[in-house]
């Protein structure tokens, strides 16, 4: 609680002196929009009510695209084709106060989220000296590659990260970050932590509040090859109605957990051809896991893409996997059901084909199939059926202005 409170106070401070200079400022707008249209063209079913009756499979299988527990009313697709679940807009506003401190703002618009605009980004950035640069305010956990611009369509060649992989419902802090930037050898790298808390509102568990949230990101370019490593651990509160912590599960309710989070990543550029790589690992412990001991009920997650530039034109291919191991044999925390998870693994694979078309300097056509099937332990699938197996086809326009 004090680690917050703190946080907030750095973020009133450095704003308020910024804003009172902003008139004298040279103020940059900038924006970006995806406008994309999809839907769920064949689908497996999900049991209603695995508990109670065991088999019976009714409801239809949804292809999320927002992270899980996000609770945005409109980000999934399904049989019905819809522009809601990616469709959004963003306006970055940033004012140059001179001597190397700015304040930078981003408000972003979801259709997942019914258009409600909300701040991803308000914070202030002083640059100390030409290697090394510090920010205060709110500003997002660089879980992931792309973390920077995951808001921003037009910046990768996908419609949509893999979710596999981009599915974390925690996104935002408030506190302090400083980048330093040099080189080692013929390699440039940049070194970055930062430290801070801060509160997640999520619908289906109501709200996430981060009480601690530290970690450090290390990358190198050397010619064709970026490098990435990261580490997270925050300390996580969750609500108090979602569970009594008796059955093992990660949460406890009213209670802070140690979430931790690593990574790592790479990207290669041949010319036309690009690959990239990115393995996450992460668990619920009160012990380190970094960097690849996920623990009790932890999860692994990669991809691995690859694409040809073609002039104008980028086809490309992706292939992601997500695999969570269930270590819990008390569904229900009273000691009077068995959990059917226990012992096994949700699987859940995919296949995403895409084309790229910039057909304008500040905007590209995508079109993109997935494919993901549901490989989980056929314990889980008896009771839970096959939940992750869905195709969906989409097609959209990013642009930037």
């Amino acid at each position: 609680m004090k680690t917050r409170t703190l946080t907030k106070t750095l973020l009133a401070v450095g704003i308020a002196s910024a804003v009172f200079t902003v008139q004298a400022a040279e103020l940059r707008v900038n924006g970006f929009a995806s406008v994309v249209g999809g839907k769920a063209i064949n689908d497996e079913k999900a049991a209603s009510n695995a508990i109670a009756a065991p088999g019976v499979f009714d409801e239809t299988t949804r292809y999320e695209v927002a992270p899980v527990f996000s609770g945005d009313p409109n980000a999934f697709y399904d049989e019905d084709f819809s522009f809601k679940p990616e469709t959004n807009i963003g306006l970055q506003l940033s004012a140059d106060l001179g001597d190397g401190l700015s304040v930078v703002a981003q408000l972003t618009a979801q259709g997942a989220n019914d258009f409600d605009a909300e701040i991803e980004w308000l914070y202030v950035s002083y640059d100390i000296n030409s290697q090394l640069n510090a920010k205060a305010g709110r500003q997002r956990i660089p879980f992931y590659s792309y973390s920077d611009y995951l808001d921003v369509g037009y910046a990768y060649h996908w419609i949509r990260p893999p979710q596999d992989v981009y599915n974390l419902p925690i996104s935002s802090y408030e506190g302090v970050s400083a980048t330093y930037s040099g080189s080692v050898g013929d390699w440039d790298t940049s070194l970055m932590g930062y430290f801070g808390a801060g509160d997640n509102d999520t619908s289906s568990l109501m709200q996430l509040d981060t009480e601690k949230a530290i970690g450090i990101v290390l990358t190198g370019s050397y010619d064709w090859l970026e490098l990435r490593v990261a580490y997270h651990e925050l300390d996580v509160e969750v609500p108090d109605f979602f569970g009594d912590g008796t059955d093992g599960r990660p949460f406890s309710a009213g209670n802070e957990e140690t979430f931790e989070y690593a990574s790592f990543g790479a990207k290669g550029n041949f010319g036309s051809f690009f690959t990239g790589f990115e393995y996450t690992t992460s668990s619920f412990s009160e012990t380190p896991s970094f960097p690849f001991d996920t623990g009790s009920e932890g999860t692994d997650s990669w991809y691995l893409t690859a694409g040809y530039r073609v002039g104008s034109w980028t086809p490309h291919i992706t292939f992601s996997s997500n695999e969570t191991e269930y270590e819990t044999n008390d569904f229900g925390g009273d000691g009077l059901l068995p959990d059917y998870r226990d012992g096994h693994e949700l699987v859940r694979e995919t296949w995403t084909l895409g084309v790229r078309y910039d057909f304008h300097p500040s905007a590209a056509l995508k079109i993109e199939y997935t494919d993901s099937s549901d490989e989980s332990s056929s314990e889980i699938t008896a009771d839970a059926g096959k939940a992750g197996e869905v195709s969906t086809i989409a097609v959209g326009v990013d642009v930037i202005f």
